[in-house]
């Protein structure tokens, strides 16, 4: 949690908090995404047909879903591939002063 709370505040960014929250933005955009769509669904225009609103939601909710997951992916990896340069960085500087 101090990990947690140093993140936070971490202006130099030397530590990442995106894998630690990452599950939890995960959880609100997925339901986010499904109040959205059912809203879209139940509560779209009186124009438009139950039908073709059912045929929207059934395609662009699973679209939705998988592109909140693959931008949380590519936020989360390149966390780690943020924090391993780092450690290359620090590793180097390391053998260099021996």
């Amino acid at each position: 949690m101090r990990d947690f709370i140093y993140g936070l505040f971490d202006f130099r960014f030397n530590r990442f908090i995106t894998p630690v929250v990452s599950g939890a933005v995960l959880l609100i955009l997925y339901a986010a995404a499904t109040v959205g769509w059912l809203g879209f669904l139940f509560g779209g225009d009186s124009y438009t047909p139950f039908i073709v609103r059912f045929l929207i939601t059934a395609v662009g909710y699973p679209l939705s879903v998988i592109g909140i997951r693959i931008w949380l992916e590519t936020m989360v990896a390149l966390t780690k591939i943020a924090n391993i340069t780092a450690e290359i960085k620090q590793h180097i500087k390391e053998k260099e002063e021996e």
